[in-house]
């Protein structure tokens, strides 16, 4: 059984503007691919810092109340 070929115009591809060559498509690639890798290690750091900055703010509420735990702090951070 054969299949139609069909043809397809998309249009302006915004991945190739610019591109002269295969070359320049795969190194605009990578570059996108690094921006990704970077905006992802930074979200990662702030998602760290931020679980970090709590766990500081329980080890200063622990002082206060010793019998505290941290699911308890955790939510009552997040009910307020």
């Amino acid at each position: 059984m054969t299949y139609p070929q069909y043809q397809v115009n998309l249009g302006y591809d915004p991945l190739l503007a610019g591109v002269n060559s295969p070359v320049d498509y795969v190194a605009q690639l990578d570059n996108q691919i690094q921006q990704l890798n970077i905006a992802k290690k930074d979200s990662i750091i702030e998602e760290a810092n931020r679980g970090l900055e709590l766990f500081k703010k329980f080890q200063i509420a622990a002082q206060a109340n010793p019998k505290l735990t941290y699911v308890e702090f955790c939510k009552t951070i997040n009910n307020e």
